[in-house]
């Protein structure tokens, strides 16, 4: 698996992670904790542009000429 690849795992794995750890402190205390929110937000944004970028590599790649 190649390391872009690994990255994206990654950050859809954090991703999740941070949103049921936000939902968990939530419920447990009945506050709303701004942290694991916005790690939340800032893994899937990452995650999008992981895909978007690991798409655009996967097309020029494809299309690149052999000499």
């Amino acid at each position: 698996m190649k390391k872009q690849t690994k990255i994206t795992c990654f950050l859809l794995g954090s991703a999740i992670v941070f949103s049921i750890l936000h939902n968990a402190i939530y419920a447990i205390f009945k506050f709303e904790e701004p942290v694991f929110f916005i790690l939340c937000l800032l893994a899937a944004l990452g995650f999008f542009i992981s895909v978007i970028y690991n798409i655009i590599t996967y097309i020029k790649n494809k299309f690149k000429r052999k000499k």
